[in-house]
């Protein structure tokens, strides 16, 4: 068991960890947004380029989709999403482990009590 003393050095490197997190988010979420713009962007200029050429509309989202450009950026915006994702549940862990090392501190100090 460890002692209030290393527990409270335990919670304080965990919320250095989350503001470090926390900080990281707004460029994850920018990065995620800017990927969401040039796929989006990428896939209506295909689909005019498409719809220009005569291209029967209901083959048009295959061709599009199977556009070297288009699946890459595809490729990029999941990868910025996962990225975003992956900063939330980091962020939700470490607020579980400072919540669990506070509900331990709680204890070892009413066990001091008793």
């Amino acid at each position: 068991m460890k002692s209030p003393g290393e527990l409270i050095q335990i919670i304080e490197t965990l919320c250095l960890k989350l503001t470090t997190k926390n900080d990281e988010y707004p460029t994850l979420a920018d990065a995620r947004a800017e990927a969401e713009k040039d796929y989006k962007m990428s896939v209506r200029e295909q689909v005019l380029r498409h719809k220009s050429d005569g291209h029967p509309a209901t083959l048009i989202p295959k061709l599009v989709e199977g556009h070297k450009l288009v699946a890459e950026l595809k490729f990029k915006m999941d990868i910025a999403e996962a990225l975003v994702k992956a900063n939330i549940e980091s962020c939700r862990s470490i607020v579980n482990q400072i919540d669990a090392a506070r509900s331990i501190l709680t204890w070892l100090r009413e066990e001091k009590r008793v």
